[in-house]
Order: C-alpha cells, then structure tokens, then sequence
C-alpha cells in the first residue's frame, strides 16, 4: 500500500486547507495510510478545532517512498519527494500562474526554483501528477502547459453549518471577494439590508448567509469557492460574478439569470432586483445548484476512490 502524505497548512481556517483535510479523511475511509504533513516552519502551530471531525492525523515525518499531495500553492514541494500529485485547488493563487506560458530553456536560471530547470524536469516528469478541483484549473493547465488533469473536487461538511431554519431571510449578503465593488452596489441597493461578510466568525458567517435571500459573490473566484455553497445549504438564493470558476457552469451550474458581470453594474442590479421580486427558492436553476452541491461528497469520494486506482 503507498502511505500518502499531504503537505498541509496547520492552525489555518480556509477552503484549501479543508479540503485537503478531507482528502486525508477519506483516504482514510477507504483504507489508505495518508496523513498531514505541515508547511515548513509549520510543525508546532495548533490545528484548527473544527476540522477535528476529520480523520486526519499530522505527522513531520517523510519517507522518500511516500506519495507526496501538494496545493497548487506551493509547487516547489515536488522537488521534495521522489512521487508527487500537485492538487490544482485554485488556479490564481499559485505561483505558476505567472508562466502565461510554459518558459523555454533560454529563460531558465536558478535564481529561484521555478525558474531552474530542474524544476521543470521534473514538473513534466511522471513522477508528477495533477488533479484539478474545478474545471476552471482544467481548463487552465490544458492551455497553459498541455497537461491533462484528473478531477478531484471538494465538498461541503453540514456539521460546519450549523444552519437555523428559523432565520428570517431579510438580508442580501456579499462576498468578501471583489469588495471594491461593494459600495457601488450597496447605494445601487439602499433600499435593501446589504451586508459584507468580512471580519465575521464562521458562526457570524453561517449566521448571516441564513438569514440572507440572497448571496452575491462580486469576485473572481480561483477554484470553486466554498462560501456560495455554504449559502445555498442556508437556503439562500446565489448569484455570482462570471468570472474565472464563476463563468463555468460545470464548476458553478446557474442559469444566466443569476450571473453577471461585475463592471456593468446596471445589469448585475437589474438582475438582482428581478431575483428579489421571485425569491422563490423553489426556482429550477437554484434547487438544482442546491441538489448539486448536496451531492458532492459522493462525487468527491468517487474521485477518491479513482485516485487510489491509479496509485
């Protein structure tokens, strides 16, 4: 059996780092000998306290026969190991990103380590493999250095929830993502309650999205972003900006009604004003993203169990 190590922020609460705690968690489930392995300079930081749930010890150590799991974030870690898997949470985020296309050798130094060659020896190599968690970072990674890439997505843990079916849905909440734009739409919509989630506890978030009809994500999202689907587990109506994972329907499934663009904010208010004047959750385009996202755990350990074929 391969033991599975997964190069992980501790004492760190995002949509990365938790799904690289479910990774570890489900593995488990199925069998794997995986565990955490933190960041350099990582080691003695306190794990956060409610991915405790997950199944998924921490460990410094590593074997060089170890499958090593590395985000997108730091790619530099496949030098580390002889087998890596870079697991593409996000596409903008990582540092590769600032290749519009892949470098050719004249452009090679060691200055740093991605720009020596043998990173990019080994980055083409097949001791290297990649999975993507939206098909934003697909797309992207066929594009930009011609490399195919399996799916490995994420999913949303209800017991982080905590929802209250008794919230009345008085709010319209915003993304802390693309807060330049926020106060633009807020005078565009005085008459409404308009809220920023920013600076809130996970239960001042969850709180808020269930009392809120509707979530609006202003930002560009990098992968597939974790908080419109804790909003629509709240019940919560969802529209999002068009813009990198966002703009996909496979990584977002919306119909048009709920997408716009954030620069033409006359439009993307004119849509919102329609929403509330239907704010119907019952709506065909929201329950399906809604049944979409409450099945993405079984896509998700479906994705795991291919990945432990291929190993």
């Amino acid at each position: 059996m391969t033991k599975i190590a997964i190069a992980t922020p501790i004492g760190y609460e995002s949509g990365g780092p938790e799904a690289l705690y479910q990774l570890c968690h489900t593995l488990r489930k199925f069998g794997q000998d995986a565990y955490l392995v933190p960041w350099e300079g990582q080691e003695n930081n306190k794990p956060v306290e409610i991915y405790d749930l997950y199944d998924a010890p921490i460990d410094v150590s590593l074997a060089s026969d170890t499958l090593l799991v590395i985000p997108e974030v730091v790619p530099e870690l496949i030098l580390k190991n002889k087998k890596s898997l870079i697991w593409w949470l996000s596409v903008d985020n990582s540092p590769l990103t600032n290749f519009s296309q892949r470098p050719d050798s004249s452009a090679l130094n060691s200055e740093t380590i991605l720009h020596s060659q043998k990173f990019w020896e080994k980055f083409d190599s097949s001791d290297v493999t990649n999975f993507c968690q939206s098909f934003y970072a697909k797309n992207y990674l066929k594009k930009t250095f011609n490399k195919e890439c399996n799916m490995l997505t994420d999913y949303i843990n209800r017991e982080n929830l905590a929802p209250n079916s008794d919230s009345k849905k008085e709010l319209i909440t915003f993304s802390y993502k693309g807060s330049q734009h926020f106060d633009t739409f807020k005078a565009m919509l005085s008459e409404f309650n308009c809220v920023r989630i920013s600076d809130m506890s996970r239960v001042q978030t969850m709180r808020a999205l269930a009392s809120s009809q509707i979530f609006i994500d202003l930002g560009h999202q990098p992968g597939r972003d974790r908080m419109p689907r804790e909003a629509a587990l709240q019940n919560a109506l969802v529209m999002l900006n068009s813009a990198g994972a966002g703009a996909n329907y496979q990584d977002a499934p919306l119909s048009t009604d709920f997408k716009f663009k954030v620069e033409d904010a006359d439009k993307a208010v004119e849509k919102i004003k329609n929403t509330l004047r239907q704010p119907s959750v019952s709506n065909d385009s929201q329950q399906f993203y809604r049944e979409w996202v409450e099945s993405q755990q079984e896509v998700f350990e479906f994705e795991v169990w291919k990945l432990i074929r291929l190993l």
